[in-house]
C-alpha cells in the first residue's frame, strides 16, 4: 500500500528542520547540536542524522557525555522539558572551577512545555545570558509510519488500569502526561481538531472521556497562546475521537495474519529491527530497519500473509521470465515453474551479479518464510479458527459456532500451544459468552495447565469492563443471524476492528453523537447529527458493509493502545 500524500513522519521532519535547526541564523554558519536521550529518540524516528549535518551542523552529542568544548561555535540545544536535562544545560554554561563555558552560546529548543518552575531554573542562572533562542516545540511524540504515532509510554496501560495503582492521582498524572503529548501531535500538524469521546455506562471506568477532556484543554491554552495556531483552515480540521479499550477486546486479543502483525508477533520484533541471517557463509546477522524506505514492506505489510508471500512470487516470477540469467539459475523452470520461498531463496543467492535484487528481495523472502513456519509449528491455523469464531459468533459459514468449547479444549490440552496463546483462547471464549461460572473458569484452566501469574490477567478483565463471571450458565438467548451474504478473503482474518466502523460512520456522519459526544463545538448542527441507533458496536459480523467515501477526516486514540490489527485502519 503506498503511502503518498500526507505524512506526520514527513511533517515532523520538517518541523524539526524548519523551526529548529534552520532557525539559527545565519543558516550558512556552523553550528553544534546538543541533544539528550528523549530528543535523540525523536530525531531517529523523523529524520536521519546526514538531514542535520547538512544544515551546517558540524557535530551532534549528547548532553550527558562529556564532551570537547567549542568556545567559537554556537549550539543548538535540543531536550526534554525535565529537571535533569536544564540541569546537564546549566553545567555547560557554568562548569565552575574557572572553566568556561563549552559554546559561544545556545539556541534552547524544548520538546514539549517547560513548567513555570524549569523556566524560572533557567532564567535564574548564570547560564541565562549566554540563551539566544528560548521555543517549546511540541513535539514530543514518536512518528512510527506516515499515518503512525507513538507517545512511547509503554507503562501506561498498567499505570490506568492495574489494580496494583494506589491512587487515582498518579492515573491523574499518566492522562496529563499523555495528553500533553497528543496535543505536541496536533500542533505539529497545525490542527485544533473537534474532540468526541466514547460514553461509557459506568462514567468512573472512562479513562478516554478524562483524556478527552484534558486534551481540549490543553489545545484551548496552545490556542491562546500562540496565535498561529492553528494553520489549517477551520473547513479542513480534523475529528480526534476518544475510546476506551473496552469498546473492542476481540481486536487487542485476536491473532492477526497480515504481514506486518505477524512479524510483529511471531519474530520478536525490536523497534521494527529484524535479525536476517542472510546466505549460507555469512559471518554474522545482519540489523535490518523496516520502515518506509523499504518499498517492498510499504507495499505488502499491511497484506495477509498468503497475499505478501503471492506478491513476492508474483513479482519474483516476472523477473525470472523477463531475466535469462536468472532463469538459469533456476534451473529453466518454465515460467518459473512452481516457484517456492525455499527456491527464491537459494536462487538469489546463486545470482552475485544482482545484488541489487538480492537486497531488495532476500529479507521478505526469510521473513515470510520465518513467519511461516512459526504459524505451523504453533498451530496457529487451528487456534486462530477458533478464535475467529468465537469473536465474530459465527463459523466460517455463517453458522452458530456449535462445536467450539470441544475444539477449544483440545487446543488448551495441548502441549504445542503456547501458554499465551492458551490464554487468548480463554479471554476470548469470556468476552463471547458474557461471563463464565467461576467453576468452569476453574476447569478451563486446568486444562490449559497455564501459570497462576497468567490466570490473574484473567480475572483482571474486569479492570477493562469485561464480565468475567455469572452466577449462572444461562445466558442472552442471542438472535438468529442471517448469515452473511458477503464475501470475506481469508477464514483467519473476518473480524473486523470496532474502531473501523467507528470511523467509517464517522465520515459518513452516522456516529451516534449520544455514544460519541462532542466535547466542546461540534461541526454540524445538532439536528442534522445521528441520533441513538446509528452505530453498532458490537463487531460480530464477519465483514463491514462499505461506507460512502469522502467526508470528514478522523483519528482516533484508543485507551491501553492500538494493537497491531487497527493502525492500518487509518490508511483505508
Amino acid at each position: 500500500m503506498a503511502t503518498s500524500g500526507f505524512s506526520i513522519k514527513e511533517t515532523l521532519k520538517r518541523r524539526l528542520l524548519n523551526d529548529m535547526v534552520c532557525k539559527v541564523q545565519p543558516a550558512t554558519k556552523w553550528k553544534i547540536m546538543v541533544v539528550d536521550p528523549l530528543s535523540m529518540n525523536i530525531i531517529n524516528h523523523a529524520l536521519k542524522i546526514y538531514d542535520i549535518l547538512q544544515e551546517n551542523v558540524t557535530l551532534v552529542e549528547m548532553i550527558t557525555k562529556k564532551r570537547q568544548p567549542y568556545p567559537t561555535l554556537e549550539a543548538i540545544y535540543f531536550l526534554s522539558s525535565t529537571p535533569e536535562a536544564i540541569a546537564y544545560f546549566i553545567h555547560d554554561f557554568c562548569p565552575g572551577g574557572g572553566r568556561k563555558p563549552l559554546y559561544s552560546s545556545a539556541h534552547l529548543f524544548f520538546t514539549g512545555v517547560l513548567s513555570d518552575t524549569l523556566m524560572d531554573t533557567i532564567t535564574s542562572s548564570g547560564a541565562a545570558k549566554y540563551i539566544k533562542n528560548l521555543q517549546e516545540l511540541y513535539v514530543d511524540f514518536f512518528p512510527f509510519e506516515s499515518r503512525v504515532f507513538s507517545l512511547n509510554m509503554p507503562s501506561s496501560f498498567f499505570q490506568l488500569y492495574s489494580p496494583a495503582v494506589p491512587t487515582s492521582a498518579v492515573v491523574q498524572g499518566e492522562l496529563g502526561v499523555m495528553a500533553k503529548r497528543l496535543v505536541a501531535a496536533f500542533a505539529t500538524l497545525g490542527d485544533f481538531p473537534y474532540v468526541r469521546v466514547h460514553r461509557l455506562a459506568d462514567p468512573a471506568a472512562a479513562r478516554a472521556g478524562r483524556l478527552g477532556r484534558l486534551v481540549l484543554t490543553e489545545l484551548e491554552t496552545l490556542a491562546a497562546a500562540d496565535p498561529n495556531f492553528p494553520t489549517i483552515d477551520p473547513q479542513n480540521k480534523g475529528t480526534l475521537i476518544f475510546v476506551d479499550r473496552a469498546i473492542d477486546i476481540n481486536a487487542a486479543i485476536l491473532h492477526e495474519f497480515t504481514y506486518q502483525a505477524m512479524a510483529h508477533d511471531l519474530l520478536q520484533l525490536d523497534d521494527n529491527k529484524y535479525m536476517y541471517a542472510g546466505e549460507a557463509g555469512q559471518d554474522e546477522p545482519k540489523e535490518v530497519v523496516l520502515d518506509e524506505t523499504d518499498m517492498i514492506w510499504v507495499q505488502v505489510r499491511h497484506m495477509h500473509i498468503a497475499e505478501t508471500i503471492d506478491t513476492i512470487m508474483a513479482q519474483f516470477n516476472k523477473f525470472l521470465s523477463e531475466n535469462k540469467a536468472a532463469s538459469s539459475a533456476m534451473g529453466n523452470k518454465p515460467d518459473g515453474g512452481s516457484v517456492s520461498l525455499k527456491d527464491m531463496k537459494a536462487t538469489l543467492a546463486a545470482m552475485p551479479q544482482f545484488q541489487e535484487l538480492k537486497q531488495k528481495y532476500s529479507i521478505h523472502i526469510s521473513m515470510a518464510q520465518e513467519c511461516m513456519t512459526v504459524f505451523e509449528k504453533l498451530k496457529l491455523a487451528e487456534t486462530g479458527a477458533v478464535e475467529q469464531d468465537l469473536a465474530t459468533g459465527e463459523t466460517a459459514e455463517g453458522e452458530r459456532p456449535k462445536d467450539v468449547v470441544r475444539t477449544m479444549i483440545e487446543l488448551l490440552d495441548d502441549p504445542i500451544v503456547t501458554p499465551y496463546d492458551k490464554v487468548r483462547l480463554l479471554i476470548l471464549f469470556i468476552v463471547h459468552k458474557e461471563g463464565i461460572q467461576e467453576s468452569d473458569q476453574r476447569k478451563l484452566l486446568a486444562h490449559a495447565d497455564i501459570d497462576p501469574q497468567l490466570a490473574e490477567s484473567i480475572v483482571n478483565l474486569c479492570r477493562l469492563g469485561v464480565q468475567v463471571t455469572r452466577e449462572s450458565r444461562r445466558t442472552r438467548r442471542e438472535p438468529r443471524k442471517k448469515k452473511s451474504t458477503e464475501p470475506f478473503p481469508f477464514e483467519l482474518s473476518r473480524y473486523t476492528p470496532v474502531v473501523k466502523t467507528v470511523m467509517e460512520d464517522h465520515c459518513a456522519n452516522t456516529l451516534d453523537v449520544d455514544q460519541f459526544p462532542y466535547l466542546g463545538p461540534s461541526p454540524l448542527p445538532s439536528e442534522t447529527l445521528a441520533r441513538p441507533g446509528g452505530t453498532s458496536l458490537r463487531s460480530t459480523k464477519p465483514s463491514w458493509q462499505k461506507r460512502p467515501a469522502g467526508g470528514e477526516e478522523g483519528r482516533v486514540r484508543c485507551m491501553s493502545g492500538w494493537n497491531e490489527k487497527e493502525p492500518p485502519v487509518g490508511y483505508g
